[in-house]
């Protein structure tokens, strides 16, 4: 879980200042949940219900979203 964190203050930092080219603001929904308790049936209703009003977010090119493998 720490690691997600972490990752996500990094995200919102660099996507704050506008600096870092390499990192995007993803279009669209994207859920984070804990790495060592997912709670994937959870995860996915909620994806599925946000998907009725708006888009979910696609994977960068490495199959990533705010640096994270997305599952």
């Amino acid at each position: 879980m720490r690691t997600i964190i972490e990752n996500l203050m990094i995200h919102f930092q660099k996507s704050d200042n506008g600096k870092d080219p390499n990192e995007e603001i993803p279009d669209g929904f994207y859920l984070v949940s804990d790495s060592e308790n997912p709670k994937k049936e959870w995860s996915k209703a909620i994806l599925d219900s946000v998907r009725a009003v708006t888009h979910i977010a696609a994977p960068d090119p490495e199959g990533n979203i705010i640096g994270v493998p997305i599952s």
